[in-house]
């Protein structure tokens, strides 16, 4: 069998994509990467694995070539990489459903799994590998622990940290690499997660999961049940009471 990952943004999603990759080698199948369709290869031995949202159809042209040779392919599995909240992003992705016709459907969190309606069932999906997540070996004794980071791009709702956490945060908005990641949690000990619109429940697997298989303390914004149960390392809150939630935590480690 053959995975063939479309991934047209591969910055976005590094750590997902190479514990996919690893996933289906350790299952002894082929994998390839690739941002760009260039040939109507389709055969029952190769599955395409999508990564595509409403935004990259808006802002790329090119995006609608690939998404028409994608609909001729056989096999193909969809991967729902945004949260399914406002009205738009339901209805893009249940067309995009129907015209894919996917034998899977894959998403990043529980809380997206029962937004659409689909022919086949959403499933939570993020194959964890632990050795290439665990990647800082610096100890907590020698990380800066009067900090506090967000890794992602700030917006209107976000900006609102700024505020609440003043001086003790500090924002990383381009950092997608490994070598980038690796830097800052070998730095710092705190780390904080801010939904992108507020009373989102999305567990942001992309940005928490390779921080959770690190030695880092994590301060996030309520999700679903399923993940606060499921995540008990991470420290939920609103947003709010992010400021003293964090200086309580700092006070007890002491």
């Amino acid at each position: 069998m053959k995975y063939i990952i479309y991934n047209p943004f591969p910055q976005n999603h590094i750590f997902f994509i190479e514990c996919l990759k690893l996933f289906y080698l350790e299952q002894c199948h082929h994998v390839e990467e690739i941002q760009k369709i260039d040939s109507f290869e389709s055969n029952d031995d190769i599955f395409y694995f999508i990564l595509i949202n409403h935004m990259y159809l808006i802002e790329n042209k090119d995006i609608h070539e690939d998404l028409m040779s994608l609909i001729k392919k056989k096999n193909k599995i969809l991967y729902i990489t945004e949260p399914l909240e406002l009205i738009i992003e339901k209805q893009y992705y249940q067309k995009l459903v129907q015209r894919l016709k996917p034998q899977k459907i894959y998403t990043y969190c529980e809380e997206n799994k029962n937004k659409i309606k689909t022919f086949v069932p959403i499933e939570y999906f993020y194959p964890i590998n632990q050795e290439y997540l665990t990647f800082s070996t610096k100890q907590k004794k020698h990380k800066n622990k009067d900090k506090i980071v967000f890794i992602g791009k700030m917006n209107d709702y976000r900006n609102q940290l700024f505020d609440i956490l003043g001086d003790d945060l500090i924002v990383f908005e381009d950092n997608y690499t490994k070598d980038d990641w690796l830097e800052i949690v070998n730095k710092y000990y705190y780390f904080v997660n801010v939904h992108r619109r507020p009373n989102s429940k999305c567990f942001e697997s992309f940005r928490l999961l390779p921080l959770l298989q690190n030695d880092v303390v994590i301060l996030s914004e309520h999700v679903n049940k399923i993940e606060e149960e499921k995540y008990k390392k991470v420290h939920f809150c609103k947003i709010n009471e992010m400021r003293s939630l964090f200086l309580c935590i700092k006070n007890n480690s002491r």
